[in-house]
């Protein structure tokens, strides 16, 4: 502005601005604008419906005048849609935001323009859920050497209800193996065979983790010895007395047992052992060849003298010596 009917001397010259109503706006909404968050629970459990609330405030403004959206974030996950703002207040539910000490924060979006601005931080704790364990098995009384499954199941405590994720580890005991397996549909399964003969306890540990408790439990199972049975066979049928004949036995451990017995054979004629004791080899057979038989009817029987698990067994063919 120019005027060049000032005269001389000294004047006093005022200016007023007059912003636009889009100006006013904008200003009402700064510093003097209170946007506050708040929840319905100070110390949910991870997975509890947690209700947010946004509340918008300037002395210069009527709540009316607060429209557009709200969105909440704990740190910088979003915890869910936006939702709109309803006289100067916007609410949402969310069961998402993670266990530990959590900094909500909301973001406005105005409707008029404005540029987008965040809340005051909100100090959110949520617990872990808290947890227990239990823990079965296939079978009461498992047989030496038989495979079966040991199941741990990880439930959450109320008012959790979310199901625990992570991992459980095993120990046995007895033996002082230990394995870990990730849970999968809810639960960890262990399946083994390799326990000792007796009472063997699993110290089992549900691992937890950042939402989650951690829980124990422990199982015991009694293992049995297994069954064991002998066949024995010979050849020639016909043979002369001095000639030689061959013996062959073989063990097998009786289902659910499952593996190769060890141990030895010994050969008897009636009561009189004809033989040394002999090893089974890797296929659980033991043979012996003699000579020294009479004319006449014998009685041979193949004794096993059992081993670790597996329980002693005989058997007995009548061989004729001509």
């Amino acid at each position: 502005y120019f005027n060049e009917d000032a005269g001389d001397g000294n004047h006093r010259i005022n200016a007023t601005y007059f912003p636009t109503a889009q100006q006013r706006y904008r200003s009402a909404f700064g510093s003097t604008t209170d946007f506050i968050v708040s929840s319905n629970n100070s110390a949910p459990v991870f997975g509890q419906p947690l209700a947010l609330s946004a509340t918008l405030h300037n002395d210069n403004l009527p709540v009316s005048a607060f429209t557009g959206t709200v969105r909440f974030f704990a740190g910088t996950k979003a915890l869910g849609p936006s939702v709109g703002v309803a006289n100067g207040v916007a609410n949402s539910t969310t069961s998402i935001v993670p266990a530990g000490d959590n900094s909500i924060t909301a973001r406005y979006t105005p409707a008029a323009g404005v540029v987008p601005f965040m809340s005051t931080p909100f100090a959110q704790h949520v617990d872990r859920i808290s947890t227990t364990l239990s823990v079965t098995a296939g079978v009461t009384n498992p047989v030496y050497s038989q495979t079966f499954n040991v199941v741990a199941t990880p439930s959450p405590v109320a008012p959790g209800t979310k199901i625990p994720t992570g991992s459980v580890t095993f120990t046995n005991r007895s033996t002082n193996v230990t394995n870990t397996r990730l849970l999968v549909y809810g639960k960890a399964i262990l399946s083994t065979s390799s326990l000792a003969l007796g009472v063997n306890t699993f110290s089992v540990q549900y691992n937890g983790g950042t939402n989650f408790a951690p829980a124990t439990a422990t199982l015991n199972r009694t293992v049995v010895g297994a069954s064991s049975a002998t066949t024995l066979t010979w050849a020639p049928h016909v043979v002369a007395a001095g000639a030689p004949v061959a013996f062959a036995a073989l063990v097998k451990c009786v289902a659910p047992c499952v593996v190769v017995p060890t141990g030895t054979v010994t050969f008897s004629d009636g009561a009189t052992a004809i033989s040394s004791a002999i090893p089974l080899d890797a296929a659980g057979g033991a043979s012996f060849t003699t000579s020294s038989l009479a004319r006449g009817t014998h009685s041979i029987k193949a004794t096993y003298s059992g081993s670790g698990g597996i329980s002693p067994s005989a058997r007995s063919v009548t061989a004729t010596i001509s």
